[in-house]
């Protein structure tokens, strides 16, 4: 799921807009885009709790 993350919001190629935009959110200086993918991640997980209701589904 990281991959994509990073693929996909350009953190490969160091896309300094949005690693900037993640790091003043985080209000912290840190260096690789691992950081600014997990935000994303994190950020992405919180909408999706508040939007929908997730319940267990027995198999």
């Amino acid at each position: 799921m990281t991959k994509i993350i990073r693929k996909e919001f350009g953190l490969y190629n160091q896309n300094a807009t949005r690693i900037n935009s993640c790091r003043n959110y985080l209000g912290t200086d840190y260096d690789s885009y691992e950081d600014s993918a997990m935000v994303i991640i994190k950020e992405l997980w919180k909408k999706v709790c508040r939007v929908h209701h997730l319940r267990l589904v027995k198999s």
